[in-house]
């Protein structure tokens, strides 16, 4: 009996521990992202935070940060951890979060992942700086074409081939 009386409190102090601990971690995330003091009790104090998985309190965070409502954060936060994209509007959704791109570096971000899919070795890697790639240059022509590309970008990658300098260009339009 004393045993089981035991269990019963460690049971409890590691319930109580893990609340106050995942509530820690909310607040720490919260503060980071530059949210106010009285925002975060409030929103440590809805029980509808009690949903969001611990790998989620980023996107909650991440998701305050950039202007969202309280239920929308935590259903960001509650999101499966995929990469979605969206040509019609040339947004990539990862884990719920929203991104708007530009159109042209949408499609290379969409051709990067379709070449992680299609590649079992993994991501593909800048081609030399001396030699252009013109095979990965017609695939992201194809692409481009399919998406509706800026006919500019495909004339380059058709005439100069698919380079680093553009891949490196392409990724960092975002930052």
């Amino acid at each position: 009996m004393l045993f089981n009386s035991f269990i019963l409190t460690y049971v409890y102090f590691f319930f109580i521990f893990s609340y106050f601990l995942f509530l820690f971690l909310f607040l720490f995330f919260l503060m980071g992202a530059g949210v106010d003091a009285a925002r975060c009790q409030a929103l440590c104090s809805d029980p509808a935070l009690l949903v969001v998985p611990e790998e989620g309190l980023p996107w909650v965070s991440r998701a305050i940060a950039l202007g969202y409502t309280d239920a929308a954060a935590f259903a960001v936060g509650k999101a499966e951890d995929v990469l979605q994209f969206d040509a019609a509007h040339s947004r990539v959704t990862i884990h719920g979060l929203p991104i708007d791109m530009p159109a042209t570096p949408f499609i290379y971000y969409f051709w990067y992942a379709s070449c992680r899919l299609q590649q079992a070795e993994g991501w593909f890697t800048n081609p030399s700086i001396r030699k252009p790639d013109t095979e990965n240059a017609r695939q992201l022509i194809a692409t481009m074409r399919k998406m509706g590309g800026h006919q500019k970008a495909i004339n380059d990658l058709s005439t100069k081939g698919l380079r680093a300098k553009i891949l490196d260009q392409n990724r960092r339009s975002e930052e």
